[in-house]
């Protein structure tokens, strides 16, 4: 399970996707975040409570990448998302 912490806005600014935290001082975030249009796709399913493994899964239909690249690309994003106390990734996922 992958669970957002605190509230966050996802918003196209002159086409890059930031997101901004609706209060002050969430967490260890910096402020806003940058995200591409994969970056952006990904956060949207984390938004629909998917697991790593369903996030994974949707990336590879949306982009057309085998799983294993999905999966990796998925970790790696989670994984920053992570650092920044954005989100919280539960351990009963794949690795």
């Amino acid at each position: 399970m992958v669970k957002i912490l605190g509230k966050y806005v996802l918003r196209k600014v002159d086409g890059e996707y930031v997101l901004f935290p609706l209060r002050a001082n969430e967490g260890s975030f910096p402020g806003i975040c940058s995200f591409n249009e994969t970056g952006a796709f990904i956060w949207r399913q984390i938004e629909k409570r998917y697991d790593r493994l369903e996030i994974a899964s949707c990336l590879s239909r949306e982009y057309g990448v085998d799983a294993l690249t999905a999966a990796s690309h998925t970790v790696a994003f989670l994984q920053e998302l992570e650092d920044l106390s954005v989100i919280e990734v539960r351990a009963n996922m794949f690795v």
